[in-house]
């Protein structure tokens, strides 16, 4: 089965971009997500994935191979949001947002409690 690795790079002086980034598509299922991160499917693993790309970098450019999980969120893009969506679970803003609203929820009735429970021991100090 194909894992999904993110690759993130940044090229010292004298490095060659088009090579690189022939290599990255080789792999055959890629998605160009910003300037220098990309995202690729393949049965290879993260450090066969890096020792291919490395081979094709110059001294002192940096690397970093990720194998990405199943849940992302993104904004602004440069590849088709179809090809993030089909490989991620896409986080909905609204899922987001809800899941703030019930942490809100959850806090605001904590505060309830704690100001009834100050209340109820007021009144039997009182007493």
């Amino acid at each position: 089965m194909a894992n999904t690795y993110l690759i993130s790079y940044d090229l010292a002086e004298g490095g060659d971009d088009d090579t690189l980034i022939a290599a990255i598509k080789s792999y055959g299922t890629w998605a160009h997500i910003t300037e220098s991160t990309w995202a690729i499917s393949t049965d290879k693993t993260a450090a066969e994935v890096r020792d291919h790309l490395v081979a094709l970098m110059t001294k002192g450019s940096k690397l970093f191979v990720l194998k990405s999980a199943s849940v992302a969120a993104w904004r602004n893009v440069i590849c088709s949001n179809e090809w993030l969506k089909r490989t991620y679970k896409l986080q909905p803003m609204d899922e987001i947002k809800t899941k703030r609203q019930r942490q809100k929820s959850k806090v605001d009735r904590l505060l309830k409690q704690n100001l009834y429970k100050k209340a109820r021991q007021t009144r039997k100090d009182r007493k």
